[in-house]
């Protein structure tokens, strides 16, 4: 196979050469590509480059790099910077800074203006509940059809877009 991998290599004006475990090939134009048992890399006469292996990569040139891998990925270029993982992705650039997590997310602008959305659940008032007692059963209680359990009837509401429950007295 290495065989033919340098015949193939030659034929199109590349020259090889073998470091340790892998092999090395430059090309004609000043390139040059490494294949390895874990990953290959390669970088080009005009500055950009790449890497990979089975856990992730790289690559880069003359305006930026970006990197990617089992727990997220990143970039960086002339206009900003960017980040992901799994819990979350941020951002920074010339014209402000982004943020968005598993609790939320905030931003900035430019002329310092920020803002923040914060998600999960709100507070509730006073007497509302989001959860009645498991093994509840439905009766008709006070007017209302209501959740009868733990000796006490809940009435379902719509607070919020969501469905909570209020203690019938």
């Amino acid at each position: 196979m290495l065989a033919s991998a340098n015949t193939h290599a030659r034929s199109f004006g590349v020259s090889s050469a073998s470091f340790g475990r892998g092999t090395m090939y430059t090309s004609s134009r000043g390139g040059q590509a490494y294949v390895g048992p874990r990953g290959v890399a390669g970088e080009s006469a005009n500055g950009r480059y790449g890497a990979a292996t089975d856990r992730g990569a790289v690559v880069g040139g003359p305006n930026g790099a970006a990197a990617r891998g089992r727990y997220g990925s990143a970039a960086v270029g002339e206009n900003g910077a960017a980040v992901s993982t799994r819990y979350g992705a941020a951002y920074s650039g010339r014209y402000g800074s982004a943020e968005v997590g598993r609790y939320g997310a905030a931003y900035t602008t430019s002329n310092g203006s920020a803002y923040v959305a914060r998600t999960g659940a709100a507070a509730l008032p006073a007497g509302y509940i989001r959860t009645v007692p498991a093994g509840s059963q439905t009766v008709f209680y006070g007017g209302y059809n209501c959740v009868y359990g733990g000796g006490f009837y809940y009435r379902p509401v719509i607070y919020g877009g969501e469905t909570v429950y209020v203690i019938v007295e």
